[in-house]
C-alpha cells in the first residue's frame, strides 16, 4: 500500500495495514535525499517561495490530527458514561477532562496567563475601539456593526486557537483509564491484547523508532492503545466511565444513597462481564499485523504542535538559504 496519494485518514481505520511501516520507510528515504542533495542551491527562481513540505511530516501531522481527535472523543465519552459536567457556559469542554499541557511536567507549571485572562483583555480591547470609534459605529446599520463585532471576537479566538499547545486528556481521566486496564487485564490472557505481550512488544520498537516518530512511553502506550484500538475501545470507555462513576460516588464530600451505591456498582460488574464474553467470544488471536504497526496507537499527539509550528517559513531570498 502506498500512503503518498491516499487522502488524510478521518479514523484510525482507515489508515490501512501498512500505514507504519511506510511511514517509518517515508523517514529514511527521505533523511537519505537529504543526504545526498547538495548543501547550497546552484540557482534559485523567483517563483519559488516555500520548498516542498516532506511527505513524512505531512502524513505523520495526518495521523497525529486523527490521535489527537481520538484521545478527545475517548476523554468526553468517560466523562459522559460517569454523568459528569462536560461544558462550561460558554460551551468548551471543562478541563476535568481536556486540559492544557495535561501530563507534561515541562510546561505543567509556570503559566501566567489564563484562559478568563484573555477573555479579560479581548473585552477591554473590544471596549476600547468601542469607545474610541463611536461616532463611526452609531452611523453604521446593524448588520454591520454586528459583523465587526463578531469578526473581532473570532480574530481574537482564532489566534488562541493557533498557539502552540499540548492539549491532552485531563489526569482524573488518565487515571481511571489505567485503573480500567489492570481491571481487565485477566480477561486478555491469550489474546493480542495481553498486557504483557504488549509490554515487551512495546519495550522494543518505541526503543527502535524512538528517532523516527513521536512515542509515548511503554506503559503510557498500552494504556492508551486499549482505548485507541477500534477492537476494544468502545468496550474501554464504557467500562472507564462506570468505574468513574464509582470512584464519583466513593469519594469524600459526596452524598450518594446506598441504592445508587449498588445500582453503579452492578452496572460495572455487568459490562465488565459483557466485555469478559465478547473478548471470549470475538476472534481475538493471531494478528498477523507485524509489531511496528501496533505503534500507530503508541504515538504521542502533543508532539502534534511541534511539527506544525516547525514548518519552513517562506523564502524571501537566496541570502535564506545560507544561513
Amino acid at each position: 500500500m502506498s500512503i503518498e496519494n491516499t487522502l488524510a485518514p478521518l479514523s484510525l481505520d482507515e489508515c490501512g495495514d501498512n500505514y507504519m511501516e511506510v511511514l517509518v520507510q517515508l523517514f529514511y528515504e527521505e533523511q537519505r535525499h537529504t543526504d545526498t542533495q547538495p548543501t547550497q542551491p546552484t540557482q534559485l527562481t523567483q517563483t519559488q517561495t516555500t520548498p516542498p513540505e516532506p511527505l513524512f511530516r505531512k502524513k505523520l501531522i495526518d495521523v497525529l490530527r486523527v490521535l489527537k481527535q481520538t484521545d478527545f472523543n475517548v476523554a468526553v465519552g468517560i466523562a459522559a458514561h460517569a454523568n459528569q459536567k462536560l461544558r462550561d457556559k460558554l460551551g468548551n469542554i471543562v478541563t476535568e477532562i481536556w486540559t492544557r499541557n495535561s501530563s507534561d511536567a515541562d510546561t505543567a507549571t509556570g503559566q501566567l496567563t489564563s484562559h478568563e485572562d484573555i477573555q479579560t483583555y479581548m473585552r477591554d480591547m473590544l471596549k476600547e475601539h468601542v469607545e474610541s470609534n463611536k461616532t463611526l459605529l452609531l452611523k453604521c446599520d446593524n448588520d454591520t456593526l454586528c459583523t465587526w463585532i463578531l469578526k473581532f471576537v473570532t480574530s481574537w479566538e482564532q489566534q488562541y486557537k493557533e498557539t502552540p499547545n499540548k492539549f491532552d486528556i485531563s489526569e482524573n481521566i488518565l487515571s481511571v483509564m489505567r485503573e480500567t486496564v489492570q481491571l481487565v487485564t485477566p480477561h486478555m490472557l491469550d489474546t493480542d491484547f495481553d498486557v504483557v505481550n504488549l509490554e515487551k512488544m512495546y519495550g522494543v520498537e518505541i526503543k527502535d523508532n524512538r528517532r523516527v516518530l513521536p512515542l509515548l512511553a511503554r506503559d503510557n502506550a498500552v494504556v492508551r492503545m486499549y482505548f485507541r484500538h477500534p477492537a476494544v475501545a468502545r468496550y474501554m470507555v464504557l467500562i472507564a466511565g462506570k468505574l468513574l462513576q464509582k470512584r464519583e460516588c466513593n469519594r469524600n464530600g459526596s452524598y450518594c444513597s446506598t441504592k445508587q451505591r449498588q445500582d453503579v456498582a452492578r452496572e460495572l460488574d455487568r459490562v465488565v462481564l459483557d466485555f469478559k464474553f465478547k473478548m471470549r467470544s470475538a476472534d481475538m488471536r493471531n494478528d498477523e499485523a507485524p509489531p511496528v504497526e501496533w505503534l500507530l496507537y503508541a504515538l504521542d499527539h502533543k508532539a502534534l504542535a511541534q511539527y506544525v509550528f516547525s514548518e519552513a517559513r517562506p523564502v524571501s531570498d537566496a541570502s535564506d538559504f545560507n544561513t
